[in-house]
């Protein structure tokens, strides 16, 4: 499979962190002349912006442009905001059925935000 470099270089961002030598990878394909207006719009799409930030906060403007990585911490940060917000809920909601003795099982997101993503 031959795919588009944007492409690629979002599959190796989306993560919550980066392997063994696929950091290399990533700078090889930053290397490319990059579609960043695709790029970007795709990993809004798909919503994987914050994790492509953390993946390129740290590379230098000659490799990732400036406005890029702005967008990118704009999201990045808004979604930190929200995610404070529901969880701050979330610990009051459950404050609520622990005093009435009521037991919660959490899923999905509630149950995978600390052990996975962990920020």
């Amino acid at each position: 499979m031959n795919l588009p470099t944007e492409s690629r270089l979002l599959i190796l961002c989306a993560r919550n962190s980066i392997p063994g030598d696929k950091p290399k990878e990533i700078n090889s394909l930053l290397s490319h002349q990059i579609k960043w207006d695709g790029f970007l719009n795709t990993a809004i799409a798909y919503g994987i912006a914050p994790l492509v930030y953390k993946s390129l906060k740290d590379k230098p403007e000659t490799l990732v442009p400036k406005e890029v990585k702005d967008k990118l911490a704009e999201i990045y940060h808004g979604n930190v905001a929200r995610n404070m917000y529901i969880r701050s809920e979330l610990e009051r909601i459950l404050r609520v059925f622990n005093e009435k003795g009521i037991e919660v099982i959490m899923l999905k997101g509630a149950a995978l935000a600390g052990t996975v993503y962990r920020d």
